[in-house]
């Protein structure tokens, strides 16, 4: 009866402990690796070896190590990528927001704040407005008070200092930002290029069977959920397994090639004022302007351009219609000595960035046009009515006060954060929970390995125990010879 015999069993055998020993030491690696969240775990792929025919039909020869496998679920993996771009939109926009929030040197309380209670604060814009204004209600009571004079330019002084320091902190932060688009954009060209020598790797290791290079797959999706962070792309792998890589359409990385980078640009072509001397991302090679729809560089644009715009131009239509209201009403009164000067006005500038009260007024307060009858120093119309103006409804503030107006530029901006709090908080929960999918899948359990671990040790007993054997009858044999 033909079969295998012997020594083909023999040989069996020595492959089947080949086979146990490469699968205790692949568990030894996954052990290895069980602390790093990039690493997926990996298994042998074993085949049959080939069968040999015999008399009583084909019989088996025992298995060989065919090659190796990630546990990886590329699906999963691209969803990852798709809400680490999100992730890092809503991260860098808070981030950014809250420090447009520590610059304003306001204390917001974003649950309670009143946009009709004129009060966002205790020692900001809006208690500065009020403060203003009641000066002059007591320069109405007193309009021929020197004192009251000075305390109405003091306090316009505190006010014009408000305006202009939150102006010219909000206009500083927005130049920051510009500085910080252009190192994210820095940061993900040397992703790009990590990414761009490692797929190159990767093409040169699966040049005879895809799927081998495991490690270094596990680092390259690692960089493509950094890059994520920094802005939205997609990938495409041809059948030769070479990867190309597109951000805002524009290919950057071609068949594993590096063929282009990011770089930052002005709009140059009718910017819109909230575009106008700020930076975007770009083409280097075009220099064509990439619309990049998430990620850190377009949290930070939108930010920029968006929210902290918003209550920048507010705060300067706020300072810029109580310049005009106060002006109008100032060069129509009358001094302390009676006289009028119809081009003296109490505030200087045109919105928060220059405003100021008049050097004639802050050299001699009696200059200050209280009165609105020539000779009649004790009369209080113009002061009473500037007074008045704190609960006037401006038209071109949308018929709100000026503390009305401010506050609820106030108040959405709060808002603004709450909410992007409320998003950061839900994505989180999201990329956490595709997190704990993947690590189900792809992640090594200890347990588990240990208790492959102890199979695979069986196994390579049981193959030890047949050598034994066979060995023993191949003795047998010898013997029978003599």
């Amino acid at each position: 009866m033909a079969g295998i015999g012997l020594f083909g069993t023999m040989e069996m055998a020595r492959n089947s402990l080949a086979v146990s020993r490469t699968a205790a030491e692949v568990t030894g690696h996954n052990l290895a690796n069980a602390s790093d969240p990039s690493y997926a775990r990996q298994r042998i792929r074993t085949a049959a070896a080939p069968s040999l025919l015999t008399p009583q039909g084909p019989q088996g020869t025992g298995s060989f190590v065919k090659g190796f496998e990630q546990i990886r679920d590329t699906t999963l993996d691209k969803y990852l990528v798709s809400e680490k771009y999100l992730t890092g939109y809503y991260n860098s926009k808070l981030t950014t927001l809250t420090q447009a929030q520590a610059r304003l040197g306001q204390v917001l309380d974003r649950q309670t704040v009143d946009p009709k209670s004129g009060q966002a604060g205790q020692t900001g814009l809006a208690e500065r407005l009020t403060d203003f204004f009641n000066t002059f209600q007591s320069l109405a009571a007193a309009p021929t008070s020197n004192t009251e004079r000075r305390l109405s330019i003091v306090s316009a002084q505190e006010l014009a200092d408000r305006f202009q320091r939150a102006n010219e902190r909000l206009t500083s932060l927005r130049t920051d930002i510009n500085s910080e688009v252009t190192n994210a954009t820095k940061e993900a060209n040397r992703l790009l290029e990590s990414i761009s020598v490692i797929s190159q790797r990767i093409g040169a290791s699966e040049s005879d069977e895809t799927g081998s290079a495991n490690e270094l797959r596990d680092q390259r999706q690692a960089w493509f959920e950094e890059l994520a962070e920094f802005t939205n792309f997609n990938t495409t792998e041809d059948t030769e397994g070479k990867m190309t890589l597109t951000i805002s359409g524009h290919i950057m990385i071609k068949e594993d090639g590096l063929i282009d980078q990011l770089t930052t640009t002005q709009i140059t072509n009718n910017p819109t004022a909230a575009q106008t001397g700020m930076t975007y991302v770009s083409s280097k090679s075009t220099g064509e302007l990439l619309n990049v729809s998430s990620g850190k560089t377009k949290g930070l644009i939108d930010a920029r351009d968006d929210t902290i715009y918003t209550i920048l131009n507010e705060i300067n239509k706020v300072a810029e219609n109580l310049i005009t209201e106060v002006n109008n009403l100032h060069v129509t009164g009358y001094d302390l000595a009676g006289n009028n000067e119809n081009t003296l006005k109490f505030f200087t500038g045109t919105n928060a960035s220059d405003i100021g009260v008049n050097q004639t007024l802050i050299a001699n307060p009696q200059r200050v046009q209280a009165s609105a009858y020539a000779n009649e120093p004790g009369d209080n119309t113009i002061a009473k009515k500037i007074a008045n103006l704190a609960s006037k409804t401006i038209t071109n503030l949308g018929s709100l006060t000026f503390n009305e107006r401010y506050s609820n530029a106030v108040a959405q901006f709060g808002q603004a954060i709450s909410n992007i709090e409320t998003h950061l908080e839900a994505q989180e929960s999201v990329e956490r929970l595709l997190l704990k999918q993947r690590d189900m899948i792809s992640g090594v359990s200890i347990d588990e390995e240990v208790s492959n671990l102890m199979i695979y040790q069986r196994a390579f007993q049981a193959s030890s125990r047949l050598i034994t054997t066979v060995d023993s009858l191949l003795a047998d044999l010898l013997n029978m010879q003599r």
